[in-house]
């Protein structure tokens, strides 16, 4: 924790990204120092795309709709095979399923945000309205959340699958 804090200091930078995570432009994870009662606390953080988030709400939800057609799709989950008639049968199924979740718009999202503390780190995931999570939007981010000015669009979304 501290050895973070050191490392985002020494460097002089807003943030540090969690190099053990899969980064992407539409999802980082990185840490910031942010102040509370006058003490420096170390911020763990997740930012994501809303769309990103809509997409994963999608794929779960189609998920459990498939796990309970094909209970089988269980082993698939942990990366057993089945015979390949049987995958690319499932597969079919989830794909249509996530296709219908869409077409009914039976899932909308919406920007939050989400604090939790653990082990002494400040835990925060983000779901934001934003094209993709970049240095400015990392930046963005961390200073409204420091000066407690991050304001929320309550609006419900759907996007278009890929």
């Amino acid at each position: 924790m501290k050895d973070i804090i050191e490392r985002i200091k020494k460097e002089k930078k807003a943030y540090l990204m969690n190099e053990e995570e899969d980064n992407s432009p539409e999802y980082a994870n990185f840490f910031f120092i942010t102040e509370k009662n006058g003490e420096e606390e170390l911020v763990n953080a997740v930012l994501y795309t809303l769309e990103m988030y809509y997409q994963s709400e999608v794929f779960a939800k189609a998920e459990d709709e498939t796990l309970k057609r094909h209970p089988e799709y269980a082993k698939i989950q942990k990366g057993k095979e089945l015979p390949e008639h049987k995958t690319e049968e499932i597969e079919l199924f989830l794909t249509e399923v996530m296709d219908q979740i869409e077409e009914d718009g039976e899932i909308q999202v919406s920007e939050h945000v989400y604090e939790e503390h653990e082990d002494g780190v400040l835990m925060v995931e983000a779901g934001l309205n934003i094209p993709e999570v970049n240095e400015t939007e990392i930046v963005n981010f961390i200073n409204k959340f420091n000066n407690d000015e991050i304001s929320l669009d309550d609006s419900l979304y759907s996007f278009e699958l890929d």
